[in-house]
């Protein structure tokens, strides 16, 4: 039963690829997935008491917006970091810590609530998801608002900014993808 939701998911993963790479834009193809996944675990919460085929249209939802968001994040951070080592290193780390959910969903999922649908995991789920899609758009609008600052640069505020050697992303020459 697990392969129609994830069937799904794959063509609306690589639907959101490359309409993120068309539209050079990673910050909403990140929080819109993101924001579909937390309102699935909402919808898993509030019908925990429906039919199967209900719980399952959620589930799909989640799973949708879970995978989804995978390429446009790990696209749109590792396009942020100048520097070879410097985003080696980081995109080793966001991999990692995105696997830590592994060890923690059985922390999360235990048995004891699977009598209230697993309401309790649903609702850290949903809660964590919120969360992200506010962190998201925030950094969208900090990246913007820091590149607008880097084109109004006087000639004199760019010569004093690209002072130095190996700056990377932070040489005001660089532009953040949004």
């Amino acid at each position: 039963m697990t392969t129609p939701a994830y069937a799904i998911a794959c063509i609306c993963t690589l639907i959101g690829a490359f309409s993120s790479d068309r539209h050079r834009e990673r910050g909403f193809h990140f929080a819109i997935p993101t924001g579909v996944a937390c309102i699935g675990y909402i919808l898993l919460i509030v019908t925990k008491d429906g039919s199967t085929l209900v719980r399952y249209c959620c589930l799909t939802l989640a799973a949708i917006g879970n995978f989804a968001a995978v390429p446009p994040m790990v696209s749109w951070f590792t396009s942020n970091i100048g520097g070879h080592t410097k985003r080696g290193v980081a995109t080793a780390a966001i991999i990692s810590f995105g696997n830590i959910g592994g060890a923690i969903a059985g922390q999360v999922y235990r048995a004891p609530d699977e009598a209230n649908g697993f309401a309790t995991g649903h609702a850290i789920c949903a809660g964590c998801l919120g969360v992200s899609v506010f962190l998201i758009l925030t950094t969208k609008y900090l990246l913007h608002r820091e590149n607008r600052r880097r084109d109004r640069l006087t000639s004199e505020e760019f010569a004093k900014e690209a002072a130095g050697e190996e700056l990377c992303d932070l040489h005001p020459a660089w532009r953040y993808m949004t």
